[in-house]
This record gives structure tokens, C-alpha cells and sequence, in this order.
């Protein structure tokens, strides 16, 4: 992987990394395409290419970026990239007669390949508070204003509730 450590971060619905690559080098290797083992299974997660296009298989040398979905409590998976390589092999042979000539054939062959190394990605959850507020006689307020407030120290500015007396805290740290 061009990346081994990585921290995944909020962006809409999902925690996304920096996109990467599966690196595969050699002068032999024509192309490859690579599943995402992961050793801690977390429901939800795909793999984006840079352009936009949600795989199954990352194609060799290719950027991607995994995403993890908002829901996802875990904060830490592995993933390790296990898949196909096409090359080229020579198959020589060398004959015992020397009135033979020797022959070196070319041919493409394909293998299984996996990556050494697990890429390893931490994301920290977030949680949301929402807060309905009713008069006594059960009618939504608009207009009351919220804080959250930890240990005597504020948390979030003041925020009012809308049409439908709710005001909503968002991307919250656990234990906020």
C-alpha cells in the first residue's frame, strides 16, 4: 500500500481516507486487480475510485479511498489486498543435443498476489444530540435556545429550535 496508517474523516454520510493505492512494480507486470480483505469486518464499506465510481476490485496502481459509513462504531479496521496479477514468464528450454538449438518462450501468466502489509485505518465516532422543545400545553416552540455543557464548560454555542422545535448537535465526540 502507498499508505499503511491512516485516520478516516467525517465528509456527509460517511468517514473517507485520503485515497491510496495497491503499488505493484515490475517490468513483468502487465495488470492486476485486487479484492480488500478486511480483518475487522465492518458493515457498509466500499471502495471509491478518484472518480467517483464505487469497485469491488481496485485495479493496480490506482487510487482509491475507503469509506466507512457515519453508523459505524468500531473506529478501526485492516484491510489487506488480496488478488490476480497478469505478467509475463519466460519458460526456457535447453536442449541436451547441442546440435539442437535452445528456445526461451514468452508467455503471460496470472497469480495470486497478496499484499505484505495490512493498511490500517481509525476513525473516531460522532454522535448527535436532538432536542425537541414543547410548551406545557404540548406545542413545539421555535426560538429556544440550547447549549450542551460538560463539567461546566461549554460544549456547543447556543443553537435555536427551528419551525418544529427542534434543534439538532451533530458530529459530537463520544462521550461529549
Amino acid at each position: 500500500f502507498s499508505k499503511k496508517n491512516m485516520e478516516a474523516t467525517l465528509e456527509g454520510k460517511n468517514y473517507v481516507t485520503p485515497y491510496f493505492r495497491v503499488n505493484v512494480t515490475g517490468d513483468s507486470v502487465s495488470s492486476g486487480s485486487f479484492k480488500m480483505d478486511m480483518k475487522t469486518n465492518v458493515n457498509g464499506v466500499k471502495y471509491q475510485l478518484r472518480n467517483g465510481s464505487y469497485v469491488s476490485e481496485v485495479p493496480m496502481n490506482t487510487d482509491f479511498r475507503v469509506t466507512i459509513p457515519k453508523t459505524a462504531s468500531e473506529g478501526k479496521i485492516n484491510i489487506r489486498a488480496n488478488g490476480k496479477v497478469v505478467g509475463k514468464k519466460v519458460s526456457w528450454y535447453k536442449s541436451p543435443n547441442t546440435t539442437y538449438q535452445n528456445v526461451a518462450k514468452l508467455d503471460s501468466v496470472q497469480v495470486q498476489a497478496q499484499s505484505i502489509d495490512y493498511a490500517n485505518i481509525t476513525w473516531t465516532p460522532k454522535g448527535k444530540v436532538e432536542v425537541t422543545k414543547k410548551s406545557e400545553d404540548g406545542n413545539v416552540l421555535q426560538g429556544a435556545g440550547f447549549k450542551l455543557v460538560k463539567d461546566g464548560k461549554n460544549v456547543t454555542e447556543v443553537k435555536e429550535t427551528d419551525l418544529n422545535g427542534k434543534v439538532v448537535f451533530d458530529d459530537l465526540e463520544i462521550g461529549t
